[in-house]
């Protein structure tokens, strides 16, 4: 379509407001981390697993740069900021538990396991700075409802390489329905419509092996998912930031007449595709 890169990530981010700020349209009740306003960048900083092996200071550090710019300010970039410093921690801290492992190794030590030091590790500046070892081993995997998120997130040019989506396994749709349409196929019908119940399946397999999660709004499919993890979740690696739909506004069991709304979760194309630039985010944050 006519929309460029940014106008539709700004678009979308504004749908996610509070609905007691007033706006017309559709709009969410935030709970958590924030009650009456969705979550921040400052949040999305705050993510990390809770782990002995993670550098000390690792929190605390200046995020690399693409977490002030590349997107649009909002909800949506904090959402995969937090994502990605989640990701970023585990590999930081595995990383930092393999040289543990390696110098107890050298040292005719490696039968005592791969417990740190009582108190963390310092760890190096580029684990610290997420440029050493673990660096290139974090990815995400972004699942949605929403078409236009995951292409979004493929998008960002910070996160280029490192999102996974299940796009080419078949349609969106509920996996007791006989029916499965799209914008770009319009509708199947039958066993396993379009690859809605194949895509499910891979849905669930994928995050079945997930490290962590940031769960953004109100799902049962994360829920779910956690039955039949046997990998996650270590402390700090299950982000939950509630938000319940809206009766009257985004209700999931009524039919949504939102043209705009319904444009903006489906789109996956942008008139133009070219890169955003370092400057993006401070202007957007200094304009609120």
């Amino acid at each position: 379509g006519g929309q460029s890169w940014r106008a539709h990530w700004r678009q979308l981010s504004d749908y996610f407001k509070d609905c007691r700020t007033g706006q017309d349209g559709p709009c969410f009740n935030w709970e958590a981390p924030h009650l009456g306003r969705p979550p921040t960048r400052d949040d999305a900083l705050r993510c990390a697993v809770s782990s002995r092996s993670l550098p000390r200071g690792w929190v605390r550090e200046e995020p690399p740069p693409w977490a002030r710019a590349d997107a649009p300010h909002g909800y949506l970039s904090a959402l995969l900021l937090c994502g990605a410093r989640l990701a970023q921690s585990i590999a930081a801290a595995r990383s930092a538990e393999a040289s543990i492992a390696a110098a107890r190794g050298a040292e005719g030590g490696g039968g005592r396991g791969l417990a740190p030091p009582q108190g963390g590790v310092r760890g190096t500046k580029a684990v610290r700075s997420g440029q050493g070892p673990g660096a290139a081993s974090w990815g995400l995997l972004v699942l949605s409802d929403a078409p236009a998120v995951p292409a979004l997130a493929a998008r960002l040019p910070a996160l280029a390489g490192r999102v996974v989506d299940t796009a080419g396994a078949g349609q969106l749709g509920h996996s007791s329905f006989g029916r499965s349409c799209s914008s770009d196929r319009g509708c199947s019908r039958g066993p396993d419509p379009g690859g809605a119940w194949t895509r499910s399946l891979v849905d669930f397999y994928l995050a079945g092996a997930a490290d962590g999660f940031v769960k953004g709004l109100f799902t049962s499919f994360l829920f779910a998912t956690m039955r039949r993890n046997l990998l996650c979740c270590e402390p700090g690696a299950f982000v939950q930031w509630m938000a319940w739909y809206n009766l009257s506004r985004t209700h999931r069991d009524h039919p949504m007449k939102d043209r705009a709304f319904m444009d903006a979760l489906a789109r996956t194309s942008w008139a133009d595709e070219k890169p955003v630039f370092a400057a993006a985010y401070s202007a957007d944050e200094s304009s609120g």
